[in-house]
């Protein structure tokens, strides 16, 4: 009678382990999920900060120079 109880048992082991394994596998996928989100996250927080700082202006020409070439043409 032993014999015939644990022969219905077998299949519930391998339920078991495919359970763990889809949950496993669903456990991995968040934790990946969570990294790139995590990582799409600095770097737009980096982009941000690019944006909020001004790029160096443009080197401006000096009065003087332009006041020289004024004074030459007179």
């Amino acid at each position: 009678m032993i014999g015939l109880s644990l022969s219905g048992c077998s299949s519930g082991p391998k339920m078991s382990r495919s359970e763990r394994a889809y949950y496993k596998y669903i456990k991995r996928a968040q934790v990946v999920r969570q990294k790139d989100k995590s990582r799409l996250t600095a770097q737009q927080r980096t982009e941000m900060r690019s944006l909020k700082t001004p790029p160096p202006s443009e080197p401006q020409v000096t009065a003087s120079t332009v006041d020289s070439a004024q004074s030459d043409t007179q």
